[in-house]
C-alpha cells in the first residue's frame, strides 16, 4: 500500500461506502470508530496510515 494519511483514507473509505446507503445508525457507528482511530494515531504521532499501529488499536479495543 502507497503512503497516505489515516484522515485520507478515512475519507476514501466514506466515499466508497456512499454506495451502499447505510442507515445513518451505522454510519454514524463507522463515523465514531474513524474518529477513535484518528484520535489513537494522533495519540501515537502517526498521521500516516500504518498496519502495525492499526492493529495495535484493534488490540487494545479488543481489551476494552
Amino acid at each position: 500500500m502507497d503512503e497516505i494519511a489515516i484522515t485520507e483514507l478515512i475519507v476514501q473509505t466514506k466515499d466508497s461506502i456512499r454506495s451502499i446507503e447505510y442507515k445513518q445508525e451505522t454510519v454514524d457507528r463507522y463515523q465514531m470508530a474513524w474518529r477513535e482511530l484518528t484520535d489513537y494515531f494522533i495519540e501515537n504521532n502517526q498521521v500516516m496510515f500504518s498496519q502495525q499501529l492499526a492493529e495495535q488499536y484493534v488490540l487494545s479495543q479488543k481489551q476494552n
